[in-house]
């Protein structure tokens, strides 16, 4: 098979799309098991979708991935990276600062600040500016947009230089994350110093060099498949192996979980690029776009509704029914906050904000 045959860089891959709504579902069904748990006394689906440490890596994989996929690497210059840097800012902080807002007049009219006691000034500004430091911020999914945002600081820098160079230092990067994890017994802190060695950044690295390998390798589809299989059974050896991977290092964990959503990402991204056929997602599309919007807003449904069904606790059907609901219920608040506020929000910057492309700008007028 010739190279030629390969999908171009920057085209859509529905079948990552789709690996993007299970991983927002799983992180959702994840905290709800939890507080179920918690709250209610009760093991929701049995405690299954509590199982595993790989549903984080899965998004930080894709991010790595896209971030390469789509930013390329044939206009390389200082604009270049900051307007990509522009365009992650711009896709990541506008919904925060408002449902960040949204919560602390939450607390601060309820005067109840729950895992937030204490909130001081140094809190706010990190919920707002994603500065890595300990702890959670106002807003606790948004725990994660501290390494999107350092990754995509170093993109936008990487992305002035050329290929090889990216290549090299992303290289040199997760050898000094290893060398630091292998030297480092206990999990890194969140915050700073340190913070660009978590083990997680493993996860957005090799995102990164699988969108590169993919563009510059040629398999027929049958190996893509493979190797997605290969990623399938290396991740349910992880599941057989959960208790013995709960007592190794964080580096460890992070390997062998992320190393096995890695093989199915690669897998699938490889697979459609060589012309396998997943052209359509249906009503899961919705769904994929509205991901970030489900993530960040998923808590006030089941940190809200979650106690309020220990009434039903006694009755396990009808609250694992109820609880199913609440998911359903989630989705659909954030779907919502996607078409109503992130959509509008972003509209507004990719055409009329200051990092609107000129072509851009055209379209929308």
């Amino acid at each position: 098979m010739q190279m030629a045959t390969i999908k171009r860089q920057g085209s859509f891959l529905y079948s990552l799309e789709l690996v993007r709504v299970c991983a927002v579902l799983l992180v959702l069904l994840q905290h709800e098991t939890l507080l179920a748990r918690n709250y209610l006394g009760l093991e929701f689906a049995s405690g299954i979708f509590s199982r595993g440490q790989f549903r984080i890596d899965l998004f930080f994989l894709l991010s790595g991935f896209f971030a390469t996929w789509l930013g390329g690497d044939d206009q390389r210059s200082k604009s270049n990276g900051l307007h990509f840097l522009g365009r992650r800012l711009c896709r990541l902080l506008p919904l925060l600062w408002v449902l960040t807002t949204f919560k602390l007049v939450l607390i601060i009219l309820t005067e109840s600040a729950g895992r937030h006691a204490g909130l001081g000034w140094f809190q706010i500004l990190r919920s707002y500016t994603l500065l890595p430091a300990s702890g959670y911020p106002i807003l606790l999914p948004a725990w994660t947009l501290s390494f999107e945002l350092v990754f995509s600081a170093m993109c936008s820098v990487l992305l002035c230089g050329a290929p090889r160079v990216k290549f090299a230092t992303m290289l040199l990067w997760a050898l000094a994350i290893i060398l630091h994890g292998l030297m480092s017994e206990g999990k890194p802190a969140l915050g700073l110093p340190g913070f660009a060695l978590h083990s997680y950044f493993l996860d957005f690295i090799a995102g990164a060099l699988i969108a590169k390998w993919v563009v510059r390798t040629a398999v027929r589809t049958r190996g893509a498949v493979m190797l997605s299989a290969m990623g399938g059974l290396s991740l349910a050896v992880c599941f057989s192996l959960e208790v013995e991977l709960e007592s190794c290092t964080e580096l460890a964990r992070r390997i062998a979980w992320g190393g096995s959503s890695a093989l199915i990402v690669a897998g699938l991204a490889l697979w459609e690029s060589v012309g396998g056929k997943f052209d359509t997602l249906g009503r899961l599309r919705l769904l994929a776009q509205s991901s970030y919007s489900i993530y960040l807003t998923h808590s006030f449904v089941l940190v809200a509704l979650v106690p309020r069904l220990s009434s039903m606790s006694k009755d396990p059907i009808m609250a694992e029914t109820m609880l199913i609901g609440l998911v359903m219920l989630a989705c659909l608040i954030g779907i919502g906050v996607h078409l109503w506020v992130e959509k509008p929000l972003l509209l507004w910057l990719r055409h009329s904000g200051p990092f609107a492309q000129p072509n851009e700008i055209q379209k929308s007028r």
